[in-house]
């Protein structure tokens, strides 16, 4: 259960906070009106704007790592941006990968899978390019091509769930496909496989107190959809030698994640077993969990480029005087 459990936590990264999805057009509302509440209180601000060129052209450096039981995972991936076109109602940006083959190639041997039938399916979706929109201030809203997107990474994503399945049996199996079922809807895929662009324009667009660190409550997106955990954090802007930097830290009260752990067990009830059903919601019941995100942005102060971004989110488990951790670190820099 606690693989389950860190796993599933993870799944709501930030990226999140900007998905395609109704719901989370309310939660950039609540954000923007959050926003202006602390800002109509601060003595000074900062603008954090894009001000992009159609032509440009940059490289950004994605770094994934995961730490779990003591054992670290980490891949490396670089893109090409390019602003393709300013109106008045704001940019459009290509996001191609530069050698998604090759890593992809990499992963699969390194999972033994390279001569299975995904290899062709994966190295497809590696080689995808995403078209996207931004405001005229360089907040991400919407893929372009979209359409597109889902089709060809709706078909990666259940080859690879098949896979996984092919591997499980019994109640196991049909637990595990409930929850999938419920994650991978097309909205998820999408903010998925869109987290890096996402990650990329997260704090642009915003008005942001300058030099005053301020505590908020916040809305944070529940990984099994349904609504979203209530978070408290405190952030920090400031400004130097032309860079803005944005700091800021989330976290997740234990008693909320257990609910939420709770929920998802009820959310899969129909397709297992009762004694399944019942030896589940004992299990996350003793769990105790805690959750915090950290997040660090730098930004160029006259461009409005991002320079660079971290993210990380830890997820700590105790089960019977046991202790688990799982650290998830997303890592963006500009490298061109």
């Amino acid at each position: 259960m606690h693989r389950l459990a860190l796993a599933c936590l993870l799944l709501a990264g930030p990226a999140a906070y900007a998905q395609d999805t109704a719901p989370a057009d309310s939660l950039r509302q609540a954000l923007e009106e959050l926003n202006e509440l602390v800002v109509s209180e601060a003595d000074s601000t900062v603008d954090v704007v894009a001000w992009y060129q159609p032509g440009e052209t940059k490289t950004v450096e994605y770094t994934k790592t995961r730490i779990r039981d003591g054992v670290t995972n980490s891949s490396t991936s670089r893109y090409t941006i390019d602003v393709l076109e300013e109106t008045a109602a704001g940019y459009t940006l290509r996001w191609s990968p530069q050698d998604g083959s090759a890593e992809i190639g990499e992963m699969l041997s390194e999972a033994g899978l390279a001569d299975t039938t995904l290899a062709p399916v994966l190295e497809n979706a590696a080689a995808f390019e995403f078209t996207y929109y931004t405001d005229d201030v360089g907040t991400y809203l919407a893929l372009a091509n979209r359409d597109s997107v889902v089709q060809v990474l709706q078909g990666v994503t259940e080859a690879v769930m098949s896979a996984m399945l092919d591997s499980l049996a019994g109640d196991e199996r049909a637990a595990v496909e409930s929850m999938v079922g419920s994650l991978m809807t097309p909205d998820r895929i999408v903010q998925s496989f869109t987290e890096p662009i996402q990650l990329f324009h997260l704090v642009i667009g915003y008005v942001y107190p300058l030099g005053e660190p301020w505590d908020y409550e916040d809305l944070l997106p529940s990984p099994f959809g349904g609504g979203y955990l209530e978070s408290t954090g405190a952030a920090l802007v400031t400004v130097s030698d032309g860079l803005i930097e944005y700091d800021r830290t989330t976290s997740v009260e234990p008693e909320d994640l257990r609910e939420t752990m709770l929920a998802m067990v009820d959310q899969m009830a129909s397709s297992m077993p009762p004694e399944r059903v019942e030896e589940a919601r004992a299990a996350f019941a003793a769990i105790q969990m805690r959750l915090e995100d950290r997040l660090n942005v730098v930004i160029d102060a006259e461009t409005g480029w991002t320079q660079s971004l971290e993210f990380r989110r830890t997820v700590e488990a105790e089960e019977d005087g046991e202790q688990k951790m799982q650290v998830d670190l997303k890592t963006l820099r500009l490298v061109e």
